[in-house]
């Protein structure tokens, strides 16, 4: 029965059967309702619970006690009453009156559409899935997108052109085909300011492709004398040793897989030249175990990186465990006992979030159904305490899941200022547990449009691909093109997203904290490239939504290993920012160096409150350009003042350039930062004279 609406919907139970009947009996509706034939109860409720998205929110049944959750609704469908009849109506009104939180409009599948034409085959090459994910590869602003596992061994590499719509350029790269390939990682490993790759397939050493641009890559592999065997799924990049380069960890599933008898996780460190070490054995984190997946963060947010290990198969021995090694100073501690993250079970991806909005970071872990205590098959959600330590929360959150799945990553999938959950089941389609801002969130992947006929699925990626400020979510499961769902949130709630530079030879920050506030919520995200899944990349950028709130009270950007921080205020909303470490703050040209011409570029543009583009003029953070920028930049600034057109000296070119600027406010000619160029700003200039 097709309703037209949840306000129909709601009608239709306000006029409900006055009289008793049989459980399962179909329901005699009145005509308005009818339109398809009588329903059950069950089939009723059903078609609330999809019909809810546009209108209604979960988050009014935590306030009945009787009514607490959305099976508890769908219990009545047993019932048979006018009392029950009564019940219901009541509940879909207190439900659809209850506020935005945890609503979703439906997502649309857009992928051949938008050019994403990638077919799957009907058999899985490699072992559980093959990677997805965006990236940024030629580095403007909007994401591309990489995919594995089609039967020629076809590397799909597609370009977006700034509106979420591909062209297809998988045949330009000059990347080979790669049987059976199983993941990728994209990261600027050689720091020349593009995204390089690195592909895995099983019982191969890892490929290493350099960016060139253009979307060409070289294949420098042996150059970096990674050569070890593996059967790898994850891979996970940060600085562990803290010596300004990212280093790579590897896994390896010990399945016993040909030519990799002998091989443990790696972690490679980044020489800074092309070339990597293995130092996994001297930190101690070489396990040899059932390894699917890595993250690297700074879970306890002393500003270096820790490291976390998702085995799969953990409760056959103690030794396959899930391994947690706290980061001390560029010794790796193994915890993971100690803190209540070292459990064993089927173990597959990771997510890194923060949905109870404490401000720590807790972990998320998919498994499959079956296995021993204390999870017995249940996904675990590790919320970290004050103390360090972890609490298993699952069963409190509504996360627990009990299907076999792979991905798990938290997003805001509607803007609302709460972290959700998408998870890809294994034989199903996936799941959407949105956050309702208190405990149990609320699964909606069918109301959310999340719908497919194609499985398995294993791998899958979140991400901005159309810049209008919602996240998006792409998958590739066997058996037919990819699927992309776009999000249709749009402009029902606010948004902002932060893309935070690096700092040394890190230009992409990973690692990094960026925690918002905004009026009473305070959100936390960490910057991770791969492992923050399952055989995915998401989106790089620190995104927020912000529900109806119109203004963001304060940003905190932290950076690892330096110590490095900063604080802004005043920035605007619905608004991609590029937010930069104190060290590149002031360089506006972007040549290294901080000059006269970067100076006057400040100068020139007092009294303006800043605009994407102009971050790196916001000395002191709080997004007005004016005279308490100079300061700071002047303190940063190399080479002479008063050099405005930046040939190395000052001469009759800056003096024309400072007289043909007299009296003017603001001007690049206003050496002094007083507002005016004048008298003082001549005085300097003839001070410097050649």
């Amino acid at each position: 029965m097709p309703l037209d609406s949840v306000d129909q919907a709601i009608d239709c139970l306000q006029g409900f059967l006055l009289a008793p009947r049989r459980a399962g009996r179909p329901l005699g509706l009145n005509r308005r309702c009818r339109r398809g034939g009588d329903l059950t109860y069950g089939q009723f409720v059903h078609e609330i619970a999809v019909r809810r998205t546009r209108r209604c929110s979960l988050s009014s049944l935590s306030s009945l006690s009787s009514l607490s959750s959305l099976s508890s609704l769908s219990s009545l469908a047993s019932l048979s009453s006018r009392a029950t009849g009564a019940a219901l109506a009541t509940l879909a009104a207190a439900w659809c009156a209850s506020g935005a939180a945890g609503q979703i409009a439906p997502f649309t599948e857009e992928a051949v559409s938008r050019g994403l034409v990638y077919q799957m085959p009907n058999w899985v090459s490699s072992f559980w899935g093959h990677g997805i994910g965006f990236v940024d590869l030629d580095r403007d602003a909007d994401l591309d997108l990489i995919v594995l596992g089609g039967a020629s061994g076809l590397v799909g590499v597609f370009e977006n052109n700034g509106t979420g719509h591909f062209t297809n350029r998988s045949l330009d790269t000059g990347i080979p085909t790669i049987a059976g390939a199983s993941n990728f990682s994209a990261a600027d490993w050689d720091a020349d300011g593009d995204f390089d790759l690195v592909i895995v397939a099983p019982g191969a050493a890892p490929r290493f492709y350099r960016n060139d641009g253009g979307f060409a890559f070289v294949d420098v592999s042996l150059a970096t004398g990674v050569t070890t065997l593996s059967l790898t799924k994850g891979m996970a990049w940060g600085d562990i040793d803290g010596d300004g380069w990212i280093d790579l960890y590897i896994t390896h599933h010990a399945a016993n897989y040909p030519g990799t008898l002998t091989t443990r996780n790696q972690l490679w460190r980044n020489n800074g030249n092309g070339a990597f070490t293995n130092i996994a054995a001297a930190l101690g984190v070489d396990v040899k175990a059932y390894s699917l997946e890595a993250v690297i963060f700074d879970a306890d947010q002393d500003g270096d990186l820790d490291l976390y290990l998702s085995n799969d198969r953990g409760m056959v021995n103690p030794i396959f465990r899930n391994r947690f090694w706290r980061n001390d100073g560029g010794v790796m501690n193994e915890i993971g006992q100690q803190n209540g993250t070292g459990l064993g079970f089927f173990s597959m991806g990771v997510a890194v979030g923060d949905p109870n909005l404490d401000g720590r970071l807790d972990l998320y872990c998919t498994n499959t159904t079956g296995g021993a205590a204390p999870l017995f098959g249940a996904n675990p959600l590790f919320l970290r305490g004050l103390d360090g330590n972890y609490a298993l929360g699952q069963a409190t959150w509504g996360v627990d899941h009990y299907k076999p799945c792979w991905v798990g990553t938290f997003f805001d999938a509607n803007n609302d200022g709460l972290e959700d959950l998408f998870v890809t089941n294994e034989i199903e389609s996936p799941s959407l547990y949105m956050n309702q801002g208190a405990p149990p969130m609320v699964e909606m992947g069918a109301a959310a449009n999340l719908v497919t006929a194609l499985t398995p699925m294993f791998a899958g990626a979140v991400g901005d691909v159309d810049g209008d400020g919602d996240m998006d979510i792409v998958v590739n499961p066997v058996g037919g093109n990819i699927v992309l769902w776009v999000n249709q949130t749009n402009a029902s709630n606010n948004w902002v997203k932060f893309r935070v530079i690096g700092e040394q030879h890190d230009l992409d920050a990973i690692g990094a904290t960026v925690t918002m506030a905004s009026g009473t919520s305070t959100q936390v995200r960490a910057i991770t490239i791969a492992g923050n899944g399952y055989l995915g990349q998401n989106d790089l950028d620190a995104h927020f939504g912000l529900g109806a709130a119109t203004s963001i009270d304060e940003i905190v950007l932290r950076w690892p290993n330096t110590g490095s921080m900063r604080t802004l205020t005043g920035y605007g909303i619905n608004t991609r920012w590029t937010l930069l470490p104190p060290a590149r703050m002031g360089d506006f040209n972007e040549d290294g160096i901080v000059t006269q011409l970067d100076l006057s570029a400040l100068t020139s543009r007092f009294g303006m409150t800043v605009q994407p583009g102009l971050e790196a003029l916001d000395m002191n953070g709080d997004a007005l350009l004016s005279a308490a920028d100079f300061g700071p930049m002047l303190a940063a600034k190399l080479g002479t003042v008063g050099d405005l057109n930046g040939d190395g000296a000052v001469n009759g070119a800056d003096l024309a350039l400072v007289l043909g600027a007299w009296g003017e406010s603001p001007s690049a000619a206003d050496l002094n930062g007083d507002g005016a160029v004048n008298g003082a700003d001549l005085a300097i200039l003839l001070g410097n004279w050649g």
